[in-house]
């Protein structure tokens, strides 16, 4: 694990991560599902086996590794062994293979889509058909008390929830943002009830910016030697902002009403079926 902490920071590798198995029949056990073989797990060991050389000239990969890490309860069964693992793994490895969901811009223009065309975060299945992975790579390997312990006995919970609220407060100030505009567009910001809504937004982005410094604040050195912050304030805004953030969608449909119907897509401004004015500029080819 040392090893893999300074090869990630002297090479400067970029890593994602695999975070549950495919969601199939969540009232049997991983080691019943697809006959054992749905969610990924340990093989047969191979001392000598010397794996293919990945040909990056046929990837485009957005990280260089990928890092999987307990995410269930393992009872401790001879059966959940060889679900017990936590690895980290080059993106090219031959056998490793990933199927991403059909991007939610469908290849509409960029005017069409600002966010999506440019910003999307692309959610994966990842495949393991019969991957050689070398042991070195290899934090924990059939130990169920181990796993079950990963984030708890390391703090990593509290960074993992750190990240959470900190990815969360640009996302909410984005709205924040958007908000306001059609509320501008159409004015309707005199309306006591379009205040309130844009009030909610305002008081949830500075509850999760005080939830964030409270935990910073409150951050300590562990066993470790690892600085960590307060888990109380970070984990009551992980758990406050979903049921708040779900809502702010809601707001922007019911404050733009028709008006976003309406909106006009980059074929309609500058497609041939522009209408031109005097002294507009022809429509672009």
């Amino acid at each position: 694990m040392r090893r893999s902490y300074a090869k990630a920071r002297e090479e400067d590798i970029l890593a994602t991560c695999a975070l549950i198995p495919p969601q199939v029949n969540r009232a049997v056990a991983g080691t019943q599902q697809a006959g054992g073989e749905l969610a990924a797990r340990q093989g047969g060991r191979q001392r000598h086996r010397r794996p293919r050389r990945p040909d990056a000239r046929h990837h485009r990969a957005l990280a260089d590794e990928m890092l999987l890490f307990p995410s269930t309860v393992r009872r401790g069964t001879p059966e959940d062994r060889p679900y017990s693992y936590a690895f980290a793994i080059a993106v090219q490895t031959p056998g490793l293979r990933h199927i991403a969901r059909e991007p939610l811009d469908h290849d509409r223009p960029t005017h069409d889509h600002p966010l999506f065309s440019r910003f999307e975060e692309s959610d994966c299945v990842v495949v393991f058909d019969n991957v050689y992975l070398p042991y070195g790579r290899v934090f924990a390997l059939g130990d169920a008390e181990l796993c079950n312990g990963f984030y708890a006995r390391t703090n990593s919970v509290h960074h993992m929830t750190h990240q959470v609220v900190t990815r969360t407060i640009p996302r909410t100030e984005c709205l924040l943002g958007l908000v306001p505009l059609p509320v501008e567009a159409i004015g309707i910001e005199q309306f006591q009830h379009v205040q309130e809504d844009i009030a909610g937004v305002i008081v949830t982005v500075e509850l999760l910016r005080a939830s964030l410094r409270a935990a910073e604040a409150g951050a300590e050195v562990n066993e470790y030697g690892v600085l960590t912050p307060a888990f109380a304030p970070v984990t009551a805004a992980r758990n406050l902002c979903p049921k708040l953030y779900r809502r702010f969608p809601q707001v922007l449909r019911k404050l733009g009403a028709w008006g976003l119907m309406a909106t006009p897509t980059e074929s309609d401004i500058n497609g041939p079926g522009r209408r031109r004015h005097r002294g507009a500029p022809p429509p672009r080819p």
